[in-house]
């Protein structure tokens, strides 16, 4: 059994790749002769052009005694272009993995050129030539691509009626049948059209104020083609030329703000996407350093409330000589006075001056 597969290996490895393998041919018996040994395929093997290819060769175990197996003439390569699994008792078919060798046994393939025909033609737009239009016949895998002028050709193709199909980006694709007549050559020509075209427009806006537009935000379209668009100072936004009848993702940008995202479908008119809110951005502090003035200190009051009494207990560390002060409730008459005060616990940053003239933030006055 002889089998043949594409393959993007550059050189083999000791396990067989698996995969769709094509048989092309196969016979219940078969004894080689001296000298080169044609296989006919029964099954034709369409290669794209341009993959590698594996051609798999495969022999049932041979009953009874033998002396050897046939040679075969081999050219040394410069990397593993074989891999070979042998057993007398498992059947080839069986095996996963091999032996590799730099000596690949020499394998020629050609072609019989037979019941095929030529085909070319002029591909344009707007009666002028279109180049880099791909054609194809479909269900084969002949393909190729327009020359500046426009022009395609098919040395080959096989005999009969087959669909033929002209398409480039940016343009509506077209679908000729083509009668394929033996040794002949058979001309069609392609003209393309434009995809229609429409506008696309809206407005960006912050979650902070959505009512007014953000200047300078930027929308960009992915898909079947890229856009992109900056606002104005208005925060509006148009697109012109956007391709029809497809649907594109956006992404909506703006300094300070968290990109907004999502998807706007594109008929055959023109698209107003409204406004796009993209959310502010809550930035934590950093950098911040805090310095101590010379003539004050930072003092922390843990005010503990209950229905009952009030207690304060302050240390403050004065500036100069002074010793850490104590207050007493037998020592002051303390006031306290707070709008908000509750039952509970609450901490105060209060900033001692030289003076011990005490201020506190927010809504707290204290006499000493």
């Amino acid at each position: 059994t002889i089998k043949v597969k594409h393959t993007d290996q550059t050189e083999l490895t000791t396990t067989f790749e698996v995969g769709e393998y094509t048989t092309v041919w196969n016979s219940p018996s078969y004894l080689p002769t001296a000298g080169w040994n044609v296989h006919t395929f029964t099954t034709p093997f369409f290669w794209n052009g341009a993959s590698n290819l594996l051609i798999d060769i495969c022999t049932d175990i041979i009953p009874g005694t033998y002396t050897q197996n046939a040679s075969v003439p081999y050219t040394p390569t410069a990397y593993p272009s074989c891999l070979r699994f042998q057993s007398d008792t498992q059947p080839a078919s069986s095996g996963t993995t091999g032996t590799t060798s730099t000596n690949r046994a020499n394998a020629r393939l050609f072609m019989t050129i037979s019941d095929m025909g030529s085909l070319t033609g002029v591909v344009t737009s707007a009666a002028a030539p279109l180049e880099g239009a791909s054609v194809t016949v479909i269900g084969t895998v002949f393909h190729t691509v327009t020359a500046a002028n426009g022009v395609y050709n098919f040395q080959y193709v096989p005999v009969g009626t087959q669909q033929v199909m002209a398409t480039k980006h940016g343009y509506n694709e077209v679908t000729h049948t083509v009668t394929i007549v033996e040794d002949q050559t058979t001309t069609q020509n392609f003209e393309l059209t434009l995809l229609p075209q429409v506008t696309v427009s809206g407005r960006i806006v912050g979650s902070d104020q959505p009512t007014v537009g953000l200047a300078g935000a930027t929308i960009a379209l992915s898909g079947y083609e890229p856009y992109e668009a900056t606002t104005n100072a208005t925060g509006n936004f148009t697109i012109p030329n956007v391709f029809a009848n497809q649907t594109y993702n956006y992404v909506a940008t703006a300094v300070g703000y968290q990109p907004a995202t999502g998807q706007v479908v594109v008929g055959t008119t023109n698209v107003n996407m409204g406004d796009i809110i993209v959310n502010e951005m809550a930035y934590p502090p950093h950098s911040v350093v805090a310095q101590e003035a010379a003539n004050f200190r930072w003092l922390i009051l843990l005010i503990a409330l209950s229905l009952k009494k009030l207690l304060i207990s302050v240390m403050l560390p004065l500036p100069g000589n002074h010793p850490i002060l104590m207050l007493k409730q037998s020592q002051r008459a303390l006031k306290a006075q707070h709008s908000h005060l509750k039952t509970g616990v609450r901490l105060l940053r209060i900033q001692v001056q030289q003076e011990q003239a005490v201020s506190c933030q927010p809504g707290v006055k204290l006499e000493l």
